[in-house]
């Protein structure tokens, strides 16, 4: 469990450093707290004996943190959730974790992983989005979930009808949030 930690934390780290999230409507001191929360909340989750870190993605903006991903059980939501609210200059913590218990093979992991990138190819061809780093992108059994932060609700409803046309989704869970 150390060495999955370790490795996690270093690919957390590593993420933060290489992102390119839009910064338009942010200043540089609020992108260095925002990518400082986001970095302090994924520890935070690492620690938490009940939370699997790896399937949850942070995002934040403002201070306001969103959680997304997927979770096995209520408890671990609401662990992840609270977990996540307890860190220093967090305003808000809104969920955008869904509940999806059950292990998948490797056939429908590879599936899972067709549609996530077919979503992320149509993505970065969409009208409206500052950054295609903006929207988190998972997939678990044919069901898409979209998170992040977007310039307004119209972008966020471009981006659910877009990924509900790809081939293979089976349904699509919307966790995008404006930024206003």
């Amino acid at each position: 469990m150390i060495i999955r930690k370790g490795t996690l934390a270093a690919a957390i780290c590593a993420l933060l450093l290489a992102s390119t999230v839009a910064t338009a409507q942010r200043t540089a001191g609020e992108n260095i707290d925002d990518k400082t929360l986001i970095t302090a909340v994924k520890l935070e989750l690492i620690d938490d004996p009940v939370v699997d870190a790896g399937d949850i993605n942070v995002e934040s903006y403002k201070g306001r943190v969103l959680l997304i991903g997927y979770v096995s059980s209520s408890g671990e939501q609401r662990a992840a959730l609270a977990r996540a609210a307890t860190v220093d200059n967090v305003r808000e913590v809104e969920d955008g974790l869904i509940t999806k218990a059950g292990k998948r093979s490797f056939g429908r992991v590879i599936d899972d992983e067709t549609i996530r990138a077919s979503a992320k190819l149509k993505l970065s061809k969409q009208e409206g989005l500052s950054s295609i780093s903006d929207v988190i992108v998972m997939v678990h059994s044919g069901e898409v979930l979209v998170g992040g932060f977007v310039d307004s609700k119209d972008t966020a409803a471009d981006v659910v009808k877009a990924v509900r046309e790809i081939e293979g989704v089976k349904k699509v869970h919307n966790a995008l949030r404006t930024k206003g």
